[in-house]
C-alpha cells in the first residue's frame, strides 16, 4: 500500500499569539505544510495450516 499527504495553508492572525515566548503580532502571516509519504508491505506465513486450523504464524508489517 503507498499513500501520499500533502497539505499546506496560510491565515492572517486576528490576536496576538505567543509561542513559546516568541510574540507573533496582529496581521502577521502565519504558514505552515506537511509532505508524506507511507509504505506499507505485509507478509504473513503459516507453518502449520489444515482446513480447521492455522497455527505458528509468523508475520510483519515494515514501515519505512
Amino acid at each position: 500500500m503507498w499513500f501520499e499527504n500533502n497539505r499546506n495553508g496560510s491565515r492572517t492572525l486576528t490576536r496576538e499569539v505567543d509561542f513559546q515566548g516568541e510574540i507573533f503580532p496582529v496581521t502577521t502571516t502565519v504558514s505552515a505544510s506537511l509532505d508524506e509519504q507511507i509504505i506499507e508491505l505485509a507478509y504473513e506465513y503459516a507453518f502449520y495450516k489444515t482446513d480447521k486450523l492455522e497455527a505458528f504464524r509468523l508475520g510483519g508489517h515494515p514501515h519505512p
